[in-house]
C-alpha cells in the first residue's frame, strides 16, 4: 500500500468522506470534487495518472457501503413490483409463495438502501 493509499485511508476512518449524492463526493475540509476516478486537488492536476489519497478515500467509501447480491434478476424485479405495490409491507399471510422470506427482505432492505444513498448491486 503506497502513502496516497495509507492516507485515503485514514481520511476514510475519520469519516471524511461526504457522499454528495450525485456521483460525486467531497472531503470534509476541502473544496474538491472527487468521484471514484477522478479529483480536483493540486496532487491529482499534477500528477495526472493514478489514484491521489481523497480517490483512494472514496474508493474505500464506496467499498464499504456497497452490497452486492446473486438474485435472479427478474424474479427479483417482480419481487419490487410486489413490494411497491404493498407500500414496502409485506403482508403476514403466505400471499407471496412464489418468494422466500429472504427475497421479499431483501427487497424492503433494497429501497432502505436506495434511499440512504448506499449503493445496490444485483448480480
Amino acid at each position: 500500500m503506497d502513502s496516497r493509499e495509507t492516507n485515503g485511508k485514514l481520511l476514510f476512518d475519520e469519516g471524511a468522506v461526504i457522499n454528495n449524492n450525485d456521483g460525486s463526493f467531497s472531503i470534509k475540509g476541502k473544496n474538491y470534487n472527487v468521484t471514484e476516478t477522478s479529483c480536483s486537488c493540486p496532487d491529482r492536476a499534477i500528477r495526472r495518472q493514478g489514484s491521489c489519497k481523497h480517490m483512494f478515500a472514496v474508493q474505500y467509501w464506496i467499498k464499504a457501503n456497497t452490497i452486492i447480491v446473486k438474485v435472479d434478476e427478474t424474479q427479483f424485479k417482480e419481487l419490487l413490483e410486489y413490494v411497491d405495490g404493498m407500500g414496502g409491507v409485506v403482508p403476514s399471510n403466505n400471499l407471496y409463495d412464489n418468494f422466500s422470506d429472504a427475497l421479499i427482505e431483501l427487497a424492503i432492505q433494497q429501497k432502505k438502501i436506495l434511499q440512504s444513498g448506499q449503493s445496490f448491486i444485483i448480480l
